[in-house]
């Protein structure tokens, strides 16, 4: 790898851009941020290069090569050129790359819905759910896509698509995070069970759903705080009992208890 001093005038930064096949979405605020700065003479060089891998492909930098095309001048950037390919994905700009962003990158839809979704996937596999809110191992933006691409995701993230437009009692993160765990047990009856949570149809006094909704209702009202750790649990205690074909006359779950097995 070498780094250097470059002068990038807006015909070099579209060449550079032109290896741009698979970055992060664009933050067009922030190109037009950065653009106004170059524009007054108040944009600084930084110790932050551009990324270029040996084969042209951009790895960072497409919003201050995006604001020297906009603003229309020539700014001088530390470039590093022929960087690994893999850095990519652990690579910081002008604005923190997020695991949105990562799995954006590589082809993944319903990106911001998954990566919420893995994260508290990943969190239970670590038995830390409960304690998401305190000190827990940092989920690396690699362990992220490595699940991505270990697990389909996409149907449950189409499916909680729709479920979150039709019910805000779950975040589209816990409908797909749910809708992975549980179909591992029964696809169909997961598909099912989640359904007629985002519906409240057909539900009768001590169903496991009548219960779970009315809970989910009164922390959506702000009666309760629940955590997404308490969310996912409840619904989760809400399926066993279904799956038992028992009538429930109360459901609880505290951070304090062993999160619930599925079955």
């Amino acid at each position: 790898m070498t780094i250097q001093l470059e002068l990038i005038t807006p015909e070099l930064a579209q060449q550079i851009l032109d290896g741009n096949t698979d970055n992060r979405p664009c933050k067009e605020r922030h190109v037009k941020f950065l653009a106004d700065q170059m524009r007054s003479g108040d944009w600084q060089v930084t110790g932050d290069p551009i990324k270029i891998s040996a084969s042209g492909r951009l790895l960072d930098g497409q919003h201050r090569l995006r604001a020297i095309l906009l603003s229309e001048t020539a700014q001088h950037v530390y470039v590093a050129r022929h960087c690994e390919e893999e850095i990519f994905s652990v690579l910081d700009t002008g604005r923190a790359r997020s695991a949105s962003d990562v799995l954006a990158t590589s082809g993944m839809k319903n990106f911001t819905c998954m990566a919420a979704a893995i994260k508290l996937l990943i969190l239970k596999e670590r038995g830390s759910l409960p304690t998401m809110g305190g000190k827990v191992k940092v989920i690396t933006h690699a362990e992220i896509l490595d699940f991505a691409r270990k697990y389909d995701l996409e149907e449950s993230t189409t499916k909680a698509h729709a479920w979150v437009k039709r019910c805000k009692l779950l975040n589209p993160g816990e409908w797909t995070a749910l809708h992975h765990l549980l179909s591992g047990v029964d696809s169909k009856q997961a598909t099912d069970f989640l359904n007629q949570i985002s519906t409240g149809l057909n539900l009768t006094e001590g169903h496991p759903v009548f219960l779970l909704r009315t809970k989910l209702q009164l922390a959506r009202d702000g009666r309760f705080n629940f955590t997404p750790a308490e969310r996912m649990a409840l619904t989760i205690k809400a399926w066993n009992a279904l799956r038992e074909g028992k009538k429930i006359g109360q459901l609880t779950w505290k951070n304090y208890e062993e999160f619930p097995e599925i079955f």
